[in-house]
């Protein structure tokens, strides 16, 4: 995320032109959805597929975590864009960028992949134990929301849908207002 949406060979002439940096963003992190899909795929469909062998879904309980891949892959690029922001940033801090870059880079993935392997436990926890984890709903309400939604509840369903819309909005809002700065702050081109 951080090379394709801050390293990119073309973010001189992109920001020279009159095209609004939400736009460049937007356009640029279409590609990160792309592989946000690709690689939540690889737990999601295997998830729904088991879900859909052990009940007899009914139409929303198909339908429904369908369309939550695509929403979970929202999460994931809203997640990696904030990486790609922080490093970024850091990386514009400093002299040695490389090392500095692939270590942050490294502790964020480390952090990211164990906050996914949690959250991957609580979906299996709340899948098994439903009636005794809706009191802790509210500490795990985005995931409670994911888990009752992809089972086919309309309401929680569209709950998880808006949060996720908000978030990319928010996040899309907020890389587009920094990134003209951000770009343009590179220590190695001379800037600072």
């Amino acid at each position: 995320t951080y090379a394709s949406l801050y390293k990119a060979k073309d973010n001189d002439t992109l920001l020279s032109m009159p095209i609004k940096p939400s736009a460049i963003i937007f356009v640029r992190m279409t590609g990160v959805f792309a592989m946000s899909l690709l690689y939540s795929a690889v737990v999601w469909v295997p998830s729904c597929i088991r879900y859909w062998v052990a009940v007899s879904p009914n139409f929303l309980q198909v339908l429904f975590p369908i369309i939550m891949q695509f929403l979970l892959a929202g999460l994931v690029t809203v997640l990696t864009s904030v990486l790609g922001l922080l490093v970024a940033i850091v990386s514009n801090k400093i002299k040695n960028k490389t090392l500095v870059t692939v270590i942050v880079t490294l502790v964020f993935m480390a952090l990211y992949y164990v906050v996914y392997v949690k959250v991957y436990d609580i979906l299996g926890e709340i899948a098994l134990y439903e009636d005794k984890i809706v009191s802790l709903a509210k500490w795990i309400y985005p995931i409670y929301c994911l888990a009752l939604g992809s089972c086919g509840n309309v309401l929680y369903f569209l709950l998880f849908f808006a949060m996720t819309a908000a978030l990319l909005t928010l996040c899309v809002v907020v890389i587009s207002k920094s990134f003209f700065k951000t770009v343009t702050s590179d220590t190695s081109s001379g800037g600072k």
